[in-house]
């Protein structure tokens, strides 16, 4: 009868991984489609692009700054 049950354990725990993963499947992907799918329409209709993909014509992304306009003592106490 011990050895019974060990195996009835592990063939239950089997099968609760198993409709935990199809639980997890189901609510998953209607969250999903919601979540992600929704917002993807509503940014393409109003034309947002969070991620700058397009190629710009700048060489770098650097400012050039003329520090010589500054008095000095700013510097010395910047923070």
């Amino acid at each position: 009868m011990r050895e019974v049950f060990p195996k009835i354990k592990k063939l239950l725990m089997k099968l609760s991984e198993f409709i935990t993963s199809i639980v997890n499947f189901i609510l998953l992907i209607p969250i999903f489609i919601i979540g992600i799918g929704l917002t993807s329409l509503f940014l393409k209709l109003f034309g947002k692009h969070f991620l700058d993909l397009k190629s710009k014509t700048k060489n770098s992304y650097w400012v050039d700054k003329n520090l010589s306009t500054q008095k000095l003592e700013k510097y010395y106490r910047m923070f």
